[in-house]
């Protein structure tokens, strides 16, 4: 498709979540490089305390029949052409936006409700791909309640996967609240960070001496699968200040793998994004033992970050694509979007009737 006349964009930017400062920053990159003369962009920005406003003012937006109308504080309204949700973590990248866009009627950027939702939960996404017979580490998902009532019984499953492990919250995203446990005596202090970000949590085995490596997806139900790129962080893992404030972390682009990895990664990331359901665009986060190039999936992100390091564009970059022709892509892919679910007609009497026949 082609884009004649210049769209209404709505960019959401912000949230409620812990990551709301690096929404912030991605969203920023983001606006500067949408090519102005096929958007007109407009900046939603969701406080902390989650009030909707532009320009420091609340706003108002509601259904019509082909979209949504957005009044701004001046009165004036616009009806929106699609959306880009650039909210990283709960709240944006879980599903939730995403759901309301839907009733919106509003065409947006990324993955669909369930598939955000799916792959925002680091527990669900790996039982989808170990379901698919695709390789994960082993690990154990934790509720709460669970641990306020049976710690030591959770802890001696814990014992039995090999060490070290990762400790994560289950719903949070950048590394937030994230440890490398090396120790038994370490995992009640990590189990606790983590339960103060979420009430379900991940603990998995740490694979020892694994290469960090990352691969772009890009389009609909077919994707295209970007070169692998490797994180060679500063500190022991790609935790949250390596991923955004450190200038020690290394990016290999492309990653230096033989050509048989390097198709063998570009294959796996296609199947785990089918099998999360995805569409436009996910990054596929994987551990590569470098004793034997055994490959792990490790996570989904399905609103990767967009600033100047982040490695989602840069990746394709390497591919010919530049950060305005990518956006561009992701906007059409929007448009594109199957949605046969709104076009049915048919209602709960006709099903009963046919049922009686």
């Amino acid at each position: 498709m082609t884009i004649k006349d210049k769209l209404n964009l709505a960019v959401f930017y912000g949230g409620q979540s812990p990551e709301h400062d690096i929404s912030c920053i991605t969203a920023k990159n983001v606006i500067a490089k949408l090519n102005k003369s096929k958007y007109n962009v407009t900046p939603i920005y969701i406080t902390r305390s989650g009030e909707w406003l532009i320009n420091d003012q609340a706003i108002s937006i509601k259904p019509i029949t082909n979209g949504a109308l957005l009044t701004t504080p001046d009165g004036n309204q616009i009806k929106l052409d699609a959306a880009f949700p650039l909210l990283h973590g709960p709240g944006g990248e879980d599903g939730t936006i995403q759901g309301l866009l839907e009733i919106l009627n509003t065409p947006y950027v990324g993955c669909d409700t369930l598939a955000s939702a799916a792959t925002m939960n680091k527990a669900t996404t790996k039982e989808i791909w170990q379901s698919q017979n695709l390789p994960v580490a082993k690990f154990l998902s934790i509720h709460a309640p669970d641990w306020s009532s049976n710690k030591y019984a959770i802890l001696e499953k814990v014992n039995k996967l090999q060490k070290p492990w990762f400790v994560k919250p289950a719903n949070q995203g950048s590394s937030i609240g994230f440890t490398k446990a090396k120790r038994s005596d370490d995992l009640e202090p990590a189990i606790d960070l983590a339960f103060s970000f979420d009430d379900q949590i991940v603990i998995e085995e740490a694979i020892e001496g694994a290469r960090d490596i990352e691969v772009a997806l890009l389009g609909g139900i077919e994707p295209m699968a970007s070169l692998p790129g490797e994180i060679i962080p500063e500190n022991e893992f790609y935790d949250h200040h390596s991923k955004y404030f450190s200038n020690k972390t290394e990016l290999v682009l492309p990653a230096k793998t033989s050509l048989e990895l390097t198709e063998k990664l570009r294959e796996l990331a296609k199947k785990a994004y089918r099998a999360l359901n995805c569409y436009g665009m996910i990054r596929i986060d994987f551990l590569v033992r470098s004793s034997d190039d055994a490959i792990f999936l490790s996570e989904a992100n399905a609103i990767p970050g967009f600033t100047e390091i982040s490695l989602y564009p840069q990746l394709w970059n390497l591919e010919g694509i530049s950060y305005p022709d990518l956006l561009d892509r992701l906007i059409e892919l929007a448009l594109q979007r199957p949605r046969t679910r709104h076009n049915c007609t048919g209602t709960a009497n006709e099903t009963k009737a046919s049922t009686q026949k």
